[in-house]
């Protein structure tokens, strides 16, 4: 899940209690520890959030299980 506390965001690995506003979630795992990389995020990296529709949360979804899923990323020089 992700989730709004005053001026931050914050992603929910796990189902947890929290106390910020969930606004969303991503049907791809933040930290899966059957990975040979649990996480796909590393210290200092800036994360973008975007809305998509429920049919393409759906897709990636089956993607992602099937283990076909590719995470885009890119290089931040600014």
């Amino acid at each position: 899940s992700v989730g709004i506390g005053g001026e931050q965001t914050g992603v929910y690995p796990q189902s947890s209690p929290g106390g910020w506003n969930i606004i969303g979630n991503s049907p791809i795992k933040v930290f899966d520890v059957t990975k040979k990389n649990p996480c796909p995020l590393n210290v200092g990296d800036k994360v973008k959030f975007y809305s998509i529709e429920k049919a393409m949360h759906e897709l990636i979804s089956v993607q992602v299980h099937a283990n076909v899923f590719k995470l885009e990323s890119e290089v931040y020089h600014g």
